[in-house]
């Protein structure tokens, strides 16, 4: 889940300044303000929101949402041409990522046991290689068709959403019999 959620946005950051450029014609300034949305909505959100949602909502719940919201907003970016509505897009992807990060480390951390440490090790480790894969992917994707990444990105987060959903409630569920 690291990975695909790294993927997901550094597909997204990796491509957008040359596709906002060739299909709306955006220029520096208008960049500048969606990569601030994105990074001041994950920012705020991923401290307030989190806390907010903590023991409201499942680890796992939150990851679903996070998920499904991130492949909304990305798959959003197809269909915006107007500056508001690509931050709109924007600040719903970063919403999502910013429901991903702190809850897969809580997960992890809850999870772990003794072996804690080596389990956000490994996720380190994957969020790199989300990192990595997503630039190259999405501007091998970009090459094919401008909107391809943001396709097969939205697509797939939205994907790993609904498998979240339903790990969650089979999980809960599971809880429920149990007691």
């Amino acid at each position: 889940l690291a990975m695909a959620g790294q993927f997901g946005l550094t597909m997204f950051e990796g491509t957008f300044a040359v596709y906002a450029q060739q299909e709306m014609g955006y220029g520096p300034s208008a960049l500048a303000v969606t990569f601030m949305v994105c990074g001041s909505v994950m920012a705020v959100f991923q401290v307030v929101l989190a806390w907010w949602l903590a023991g409201r909502i499942s680890e796992l719940g939150q990851l679903a949402a996070g998920f499904a919201l991130m492949g909304v907003g990305i798959t959003l970016l197809l269909f915006a041409r107007s500056l508001p509505a690509v931050l709109g897009s924007v600040a719903t992807l970063a919403l999502g990522m910013a429901l991903i990060s702190p809850n897969l480390s809580a997960l992890i951390s809850r999870r772990g046991g003794e072996r804690t440490g080596a389990a956000l090790g490994l996720q380190s480790a994957a969020n790199s290689l989300g990192q990595a894969g997503g630039p190259i992917v999405g501007s091998l994707l970009f090459v094919r068709h401008t909107s391809a990444p943001y396709a097969l990105a939205g697509i797939l987060m939205f994907c790993i959403g609904i498998a979240t959903a339903w790990a969650n409630a089979v999980s809960a569920s599971s809880r429920g019999q149990a007691r």
